[in-house]
């Protein structure tokens, strides 16, 4: 990233990615169930879900390496289903490095070019210097992988890619392998390199807060579908269900029944007793008598003063607590019921387990969602 000038790096545009009623099955078993998505070019997307959910499939199919058995795959409106991946100009990043180990790093980011192209001596090498120097390895050209690394292998793994200056980069948990603090490094780099090139970004992740950092949309999957796909606010702020809502971060989930629904809100009835009122305005509304859950994340949730008259607030017991450092990590049991809340040191230094306690939030942030999704 220092002294590279975007202008020569950025790709003449990000490839707009769309699937249209695309479906895939192994031995019987559906991997890919009738999923369609539009993704923006040059927009950096995740894939997120758990494992078996049908991400990396998906990824493959995007690639070449897998061919769908129903449905379409286009690029800039432009069917490629039947194209080989070598003639789709993207390029591959995978957890495993996959690097040529009886070669140099230079060697090994110039092997696509070689492969691909018929590029002069000098142009070669400046195209090998300019990817290196993007993933801050300028200096390291001679050295072989086994010199090297997991962090540094990963960054001559992204050059190899990047050297062709694809419009479209594919990346299958690349981050995977390495610790926390080197993924949170990565993160900003590959989020920078994004900026800079200008290519579309498709990024498979288990990590939600990978997903949410990067990502301008997040694809969740789950069972072979698509569960949301929204903006990183849109689906952890209003997530479509339950699943969502609990893969996307820590979520309080308390089931709940509509007991009255009109213009000015909705009031729901816990399993405690507890009765709240919701204002009007949500993503969703419900008629009385329908069974919810009431989604309350614990960002959002504060310790009250006794006393405290508000309908967004629920008296509880303290069970347990938790040092994090510069965080206590309370659960409070609300009946036959629990919710997770983060506190400071100085707001529960008079508190012990055992302690009743109230807990309070904004109205406004608390949502409500269909039971058994």
């Amino acid at each position: 990233m220092h002294n590279v000038d975007p202008a020569d790096l950025k790709t003449a545009a990000g490839a707009g990615v769309r699937l249209v009623g695309v479906s895939k099955a192994f031995r019987g078993t559906l991997a890919i169930d009738d999923i369609s998505l539009n993704i923006e070019p040059g927009s950096f997307v995740s894939l997120l879900g758990p494992s078996g959910s049908g991400k990396t499939t998906t990824l493959n199919m995007i690639a070449g390496f897998v061919t769908p058995d129903a449905g379409q795959l286009l690029f800039d409106d432009k069917p490629i289903t039947d194209i080989p991946p070598h003639k789709r100009n993207i390029g591959m990043v995978f957890q495993s490095y996959a690097l040529f180990p009886h070669m140099t790093v230079f060697d090994n980011v110039a092997y696509p070019l070689r492969m691909r192209t018929k590029l002069r001596k000098d142009e070669l090498g400046e195209r090998v210097r300019e990817a290196l120097q993007l993933v801050r390895l300028s200096g390291f050209e001679d050295r072989y992988p086994r010199q090297l690394s997991g962090g540094q292998q990963q960054r001559v793994s992204m050059a190899r890619a990047l050297v062709g200056r694809p419009r479209l980069l594919l990346m299958d948990e690349p981050l995977g392998a390495l610790d926390k603090k080197l993924r949170d490094e990565l993160q900003v780099e590959i989020k920078e390199i994004h900026r800079k090139l200008g290519s579309t970004f498709i990024y498979v992740t288990h990590d939600q807060t990978e997903a949410l950092t990067m990502s301008d949309a997040v694809v969740v999957m789950r069972n072979a579908q698509v569960a949301q796909f929204g903006s990183p606010r849109e689906v952890y702020e209003e997530p479509e269900n339950t699943f969502v809502a609990s893969f996307l971060g820590n979520a309080n989930l308390l089931p709940a029944k509509v007991v009255a629904a009109d213009g000015q809100g909705q009031t729901v009835r816990l399993s405690n007793g507890a009765a709240l009122t919701l204002p009007s305005g949500g993503r969703r509304t419900f008629i009385a008598g329908s069974d919810v859950m009431l989604l309350l994340r614990p960002e959002d949730l504060a310790l009250a003063a006794p006393g405290t008259a508000d309908s967004a607030t629920l008296n509880g017991t303290l069970h347990e607590m938790l040092f994090f450092g510069d965080s206590y990590k309370l659960i409070v049991d609300i009946g036959s019921d629990t919710l997770m809340l983060w506190a400071s040191p100085r707001e529960i230094a008079d508190l012990s387990v055992g302690a009743p306690v109230r807990v309070a939030w904004d109205a406004g942030r608390a949502g409500l969602l269909p039971a058994g999704e």
